[in-house]
């Protein structure tokens, strides 16, 4: 912690006290000694039964630290004011690399993770694996596992951000690398290799407050990788003969979810839209489908498990712009959400008004939407080749946890 460099040696001496009382007053023996070292004066209280146990103090210009390493603790006082820990990260070229366009000299924050370190040592741990011709079952297991995981989720080489405090709002960029082998994975296919987003300002339309917009998720090649982690026992639910194909089978509702979520596979848009009088905000979500007449099927599959199973009232009705049914969900005369497939796209809003009003931005061509114009104004760029783009006001995201909150709650 930082202190007044002028207090300093006080404060380090009333701590050194309490380290002496430590020693003196402890159930183990302790010894005391201190040193100089790397211009850190070190005080350390050691147990002489377990060379492990030990309590180090030392100060260094505004700085006092604690640490139950003497070496830790030098390494994070030079860090804290300013220098090298002497690990060489900062002064890595990757690292350098890395935040060269990504920062500024103002960052108050950076975060840099690299899993690829983690992942290549277990790569290494599975080719010693692979090479062993006979072992036990157990071992044969684990072998499997680290391969199917290798293959899924070895995909990020390094995350990346950094960001500045400014007022009352937090301004942050981030960067995901993704290794060579990425594309050799399942997971891969559902993220990469997406087209950007088009015609944002259209989609986001002028009555928004908060929206999300990604194009380029393919929930079934999720799922499928799902499936593949589970086939080994990766997987959490994964408990003994439990899977996730033997739930579907089992639960109509689940498998007629699923089977709507596999055929999402394109552009997803969640936006909330402005208060009318008499009407509180209004949560839309639209999701471009693979096959509409399969989705079709499958939603007609949810709505009869909701109404059967799920002990919800369902009425139809014919959506106004189109000849597509839309199905209103409610319990207890409380109208909980429309759901309704309208041309390639899942609609899913809180009324049937909604629904049947959440194309009527689609004339907007201007690049003049109010919450993109705020989006700019606070820095945030919009590239090219942008697949996901965010921004939420906290107040209408509500209606959102309502809605599930509420569904969740009934059935």
């Amino acid at each position: 912690f930082r202190i007044d460099p002028a207090r300093r040696n006080v404060v380090a001496d009333q701590l050194k006290r309490v380290l002496y009382g430590v020693a003196a007053l402890g159930e183990s023996d302790f010894e005391i000694h201190s040193d100089t070292l790397d211009g850190v004066e070190t005080l350390v209280v050691q147990s002489t039964t377990d060379p492990y146990a030990q309590i180090c103090l030392g100060g260094r210009k505004d700085l006092i630290g604690l640490s139950t390493s003497s070496r830790i603790l030098r390494r994070s006082l030079r860090l804290l004011e300013g220098g090298s820990s002497d690990w060489g990260l900062a002064l890595a070229p990757d690292y350098s690399a890395t935040f060269a366009d990504l920062s500024g000299p103002e960052d108050s924050f950076r975060l840099y993770l690299r899993p690829s370190v983690y992942f290549d040592q277990l790569r290494r741990l599975s080719d010693v694996l692979q090479g062993m011709s006979e072992m036990p079952d157990e071992q044969q297991r684990i072998r499997d596992q680290l391969g199917t995981v290798l293959d899924t989720l070895d995909i990020v080489d390094v995350v990346a951000a950094s960001g500045k405090a400014r007022g009352v709002r937090l301004d942050a960029d981030f960067r995901i690398r993704l290794t060579d082998r990425a594309r050799d994975s399942s997971v891969y296919s559902a993220f990469g290799e997406q087209p950007p987003i088009q015609n944002l300002a259209r989609d986001v339309g002028e009555q928004a407050t908060s929206f999300l917009a990604w194009n380029g998720i393919d929930f079934g090649a999720v799922l499928r990788a799902l499936v593949r982690l589970e086939s080994v026992g990766f997987l959490p639910w994964n408990d003994g003969d439990e899977t996730l194909s033997k739930a579907r089978d089992s639960h109509a509702g689940l498998d007629a979810f699923l089977d709507l979520l596999e055929n999402v596979d394109g552009r997803v848009l969640a936006l909330t839209r402005k208060p009318r009088p008499g009407i509180p905000p209004a949560p839309i979500l639209r999701a471009e489908l693979r096959d509409p007449d399969a989705a079709r099927e499958a939603l007609a599959r949810l709505i009869g498990w909701l109404k059967a199973d799920g002990g919800l009232a369902v009425s139809d009705s014919v959506v106004a712009k189109g000849k597509d049914t839309a199905f209103v969900v409610s319990a207890a005369g409380i109208e909980l959400f429309t759901v309704g497939i309208q041309g390639n796209e899942l609609s899913l809003g809180r009324s049937l008004a909604d629904l049947e009003s959440s194309g009527d931005d689609e004339g907007n061509q201007s690049d003049d939407v109010p919450l993109l114009s705020r989006l700019q104004e606070s820095g945030v760029k919009l590239h090219p080749s942008q697949q996901l783009a965010c921004f939420v006001d906290v107040d209408s995201v509500r209606p959102w946890m309502e809605i599930v909150s509420l569904s969740l709650i009934h059935i």
